[in-house]
């Protein structure tokens, strides 16, 4: 795309998939150095950085924390980044997400679970037998397959 400026504008990608994955970090300031090599050229970069220890409020008075764990490999990946002029345009950051549960199926209880299931499935007939509210007997049936997945599967957190 060319901007009004005449420049053509790059936007590229990054993951950095784990704080202590220095392989991928040095890929990413190779692939950042060649992006700021570009004349006439604007280059956006957006992604996923996962360096937890750097305060990316104002990347031009970036702080990295003096206690993190990966305190020198931050301020070199900021250093290297300010060395090559760019700058950071959006400043809203992912914090404090959420763990997901992952449940192992190779775990699972099934005899369990396919005695619970049959047990609820006979219960849900019995106590709905006049029952219209379709509404009603769904909410009783999913959270009730919600209680019997997290009750029977391993899980690791």
């Amino acid at each position: 795309m060319t901007l009004p400026s005449g420049n053509k504008l790059f936007v590229g990608p990054i993951y950095h998939p784990h704080t202590t994955d220095i392989n991928s970090m040095n890929e990413i300031k190779k692939n950042l150095e060649k992006a700021a090599s570009f004349e006439n050229q604007t280059v956006w970069v957006g992604g996923d950085f996962n360096l937890p220890d750097i305060a990316w409020k104002d990347l031009s008075n970036a702080q990295v924390k003096e206690n993190g764990k990966y305190t020198e490999m931050h301020k070199d990946f900021i250093d290297h980044i300010t060395d090559r002029g760019l700058v950071q345009l959006v400043n809203q950051i992912k914090e404090n997400q959420t763990q997901r549960k992952v449940y192992q199926y190779k775990k699972a209880d099934f005899e369990t679970m396919n005695a619970e299931a049959k047990n609820f499935g006979n219960q849900i007939i019995i106590n709905h037998q006049n029952s219209t509210d379709i509404n009603k007997m769904w909410e009783e049936f999913k959270e009730e397959k919600i209680n019997l997945l997290t009750s029977t599967y391993h899980r690791e957190q």
